[in-house]
C-alpha cells in the first residue's frame, strides 16, 4: 500500500466491506470503475430519491462504463426490501451498519444547518412531492451522504454533500469521475 494514511485507512476499509454479490469493494473497484453512492437511512426523503435518480440514469451510467454500488447503514435483510421498491435489487449493495466505510471516504455528521436548513426544508418538500415520502430511520441519522468515482482502488471524482438535501446529477457525475480515469 501505499499514499497517506488516509488512502491507506479507506484501502483497508474497502478491502473489509463485502458487497451483497460476495466481493469487497476493493475487489469490484478492480473489475470495473465504480459509482459508489453512500447513503444515509432508509426513511431520509433523499435517499430515496437518489435511489430513484440512480434508478432512472442507470443506463447512462452504465454506458459510461461505471457499475452503481450503494453503501447503507442498514442490514442486508431490509436492503433487500428497500431496494426492491425502486427496481434496483439487483444492484451491488454494501451493508456498513458502524459507518466505517462513511469515516474511511471522509464523510463527516452533519451540524444543524445541514440537516435542517432553509434550502433542506425547500428541497424536502420538492422531495416529498416527487413520491419520496419519509420513513423510520436506521442508521446514524447525522451521517452526511456522498458520491465517489472509485476506479482500481483510487477515487477519481468525488462529492461530498453540503447539506442531507444536495442532489448531484449521477449520470453527469459519474462520467467526469470517468474521464479523470483515462486521463
Amino acid at each position: 500500500m501505499s499514499g497517506s494514511k488516509s488512502e491507506r485507512a479507506r484501502e483497508l476499509a474497502m478491502r473489509d466491506a463485502t458487497g451483497s454479490g460476495g466481493l469487497s469493494l476493493w475487489d469490484l473497484s478492480h473489475e470495473s470503475p465504480l459509482l459508489v453512492i453512500f447513503l444515509r437511512h432508509f426513511g431520509c426523503t433523499f435517499c430515496m430519491e437518489a435511489v430513484r435518480d440512480a434508478a432512472k440514469q442507470r443506463a447512462d451510467i452504465q454506458a459510461a462504463g461505471a457499475r452503481i454500488v450503494f453503501v447503507h447503514m442498514a442490514t442486508e435483510a431490509e436492503a433487500r426490501g428497500f431496494f426492491e421498491r425502486f427496481d434496483m435489487d439487483d444492484v451491488e449493495r454494501i451493508s456498513d451498519p458502524d459507518g466505517c466505510l462513511y469515516v474511511a471516504f471522509g464523510l463527516e455528521r452533519a451540524g444543524l444547518m445541514q440537516m435542517l436548513g432553509p434550502s433542506v426544508w425547500k428541497r424536502g418538500i420538492t422531495a416529498i412531492l416527487g413520491g419520496n415520502t419519509p420513513g423510520v430511520p436506521r442508521g446514524d441519522v447525522f451521517r452526511m451522504p456522498g458520491a465517489f468515482v472509485v476506479n482500481q482502488g483510487k477515487v477519481t471524482k468525488s462529492h461530498f454533500h453540503r447539506t442531507i438535501g444536495d442532489r448531484p446529477n449521477l449520470s453527469e457525475f459519474s462520467e467526469a469521475g470517468l474521464a479523470a480515469c483515462r486521463v
